[in-house]
């Protein structure tokens, strides 16, 4: 029954979200580049956090002057360290998720309360706390891996080959960021009329 409830719940918001995500045009090397905050939500899969362990590095090493937010359950929170620029946000599923599987108001305010630039989302599948806390973040730029239900939630999505691994795909992701992000620092070519 519950499970029932939770894909009603997933369905509603769904078309909810849709009704209210912004559709605008954005220059993501600009947005990149200009990014001082930025959320990673991270999945529970504890024998994958090598990789995320990884990944995090990398994303701090490509965005130096970015001050990271991760949001994870508290079971897997021992797993990674806040640092200088890394702060943790731990929740729990039975007191900060809902009977019907969105995440309750302390929990979305602890998202809404900060100011994120970028938002990244590391689910691999589509996942509807990470969804709806990527939109009450209100984050310029949304990051994930492709996935037909996250189209109009993400604005930047990476589409890697479903049979590659996690490895694989999150340094896909890594270097679509890399590239766009290096563009706003390319010198603009000067265009002449032949």
């Amino acid at each position: 029954m519950k499970r029932l409830i939770q894909k009603f719940t997933e369905r509603i918001y769904l078309s909810y979200a849709r009704a209210r995500c912004p559709n605008e045009m954005l220059d993501f090397s600009d947005c990149l580049a200009q990014t001082l905050t930025a959320l990673i939500l991270v999945p529970a899969l504890p024998q994958e956090s090598r990789a995320i362990l990884r990944l995090i590095e990398e994303l701090q090493e490509l965005f130096p002057e970015t001050h990271f937010s991760v949001l994870l359950e508290k079971s897997y929170a021992a797993r990674f360290s806040a640092g200088e620029n890394l702060q943790l946000i731990a929740f729990a599923k039975e007191e900060d998720l809902a009977f019907h599987g969105l995440p309750k108001k302390k929990l979305q305010d602890a998202v809404r309360d900060r100011h994120f630039d970028l938002v990244i989302d590391l689910h691999e599948d589509f996942d509807l706390v990470a969804a709806c806390l990527c939109q009450v973040s209100d984050a310029k730029l949304r990051v994930a891996l492709q996935h037909p239900q996250r189209d109009f939630l993400y604005n930047f999505q990476v589409r890697v080959a479903a049979q590659h691994s996690l490895d694989l795909k999150y340094d896909s992701l890594l270097k679509y960021l890399h590239c766009f992000k290096t563009l706003s620092h390319a010198p603009e070519t000067d265009l002449m009329t032949a």
